[in-house]
Order: C-alpha cells, then sequence, then structure tokens
C-alpha cells in the first residue's frame, strides 16, 4: 500500500502527508484503490459473465478515487504550479491545457500504471540488496540517522543514498 502513497506524492509534486500523518480521506483512498485492483484483476477473468455480476463496491471504489485525485487536481488549478522540483507531472499536465477531467484521469492511469513498475522495481532491488551487503550496511547508517522515528517527506528526500538505490542507481560503496 506504501507504493500508492508514494505514487501519489510524486504525481501531485508534494508531499501529501500519506506517510507520516495520513487523513481519514487518505486511508479510505488507498483501501479504495487497493479493492479496486484486486476486484478488476479478479473480474476480468469472467469475461461476458461481469454483466450478470454488478459490483457496486467496485464502482464506489472507482469514483471515490476520482474524486479524491480530483480534489488535489482542484487545488493545483487555484494554486498554480509545485515548484518542488523541476519535473513534476501535474506540472505538465496543467502546462498542456488539458482540462480539469484530463488531468485527473491522467493522474489516476499514472498511479495506476506506477505502481506495479515499482513492485517490479522493488523486486529487482531487494534482489540486488539480497547480494550486496554492504549497500544494506550503508542504508542502514543513513536511515539511522532518523533515531527510530518515521520520516517525514523532507527526510526521504534527504535520504540521498536511499534515493540513489530506489531509483536502481549503483550500488557502489565510498
Amino acid at each position: 500500500m506504501w507504493l500508492i502513497i508514494m505514487a501519489v506524492c510524486r504525481r501531485f509534486g508534494y508531499s501529501t502527508d500519506m506517510l507520516v500523518n495520513p487523513t481519514p480521506e487518505a486511508i479510505k483512498f488507498t483501501q479504495s484503490f487497493e479493492y479496486a485492483l484486486l476486484s478488476s484483476a479478479s473480474r476480468a477473468r469472467l469475461g461476458w459473465l461481469l454483466l450478470l455480476l454488478p459490483d457496486r463496491k467496485l464502482d464506489a471504489s472507482v469514483a471515490y478515487c476520482k474524486s479524491y485525485i480530483d480534489g488535489y487536481v482542484a487545488s493545483a488549478l487555484r494554486r498554480g504550479k509545485s515548484q518542488e522540483r523541476a519535473y513534476v507531472f501535474m506540472n505538465e499536465m496543467l502546462d498542456s491545457g488539458a482540462s480539469h477531467s484530463q488531468i485527473t484521469e491522467q493522474l489516476l492511469a499514472m498511479i495506476l500504471g506506477g505502481r506495479d513498475t515499482s513492485a517490479s522495481t522493488m523486486s529487482s532491488m531487494f534482489w540486488e540488496l539480497a547480494r550486496r551487503p554492504e549497500v544494506v550496511r550503508r542504508l542502514r547508517a543513513e536511515v539511522a540517522g532518523l533515531e527510530g522515528r518515521r520520516p517525514t517527506w523532507e527526510d526521504l528526500k534527504g535520504l540521498k543514498y536511499l534515493n540513489n538505490v530506489l531509483k536502481e542507481g549503483e550500488f557502489t560503496t565510498p
């Protein structure tokens, strides 16, 4: 579930505070998103039988996910572009002249697509970490600087080695 949270933060260009202080709406979003993914994957196997088995919870989950993201799009349209880093997907959508609903749909598609690629990347990363104990030691040393507390968005941005590992950077030791 935290992969979804990270994907949301990266697409919006600023922290949604879902890692440290999730709102009830954020928790409902992650639960709705998970349900929609699992349900639609199961239902895809049913073919034409889908017509006989409506899933109101799936419909409600998809509607909630769209409305949750729509709130951030509306806020970005009022506020303007995030200046947190050079490239932010939502900024590009704002600049493109896309409509409010198009931006919402594109963000949802990016989060959906980013979930599987993130899972695949994480699998590869853990495979590599299992074979590279020196990288694990360096990661642990960097994370130890948090002194056992949960990281904030700012903390995560400051963990340079961790970010490089997550971006499939070099697995080198100093």
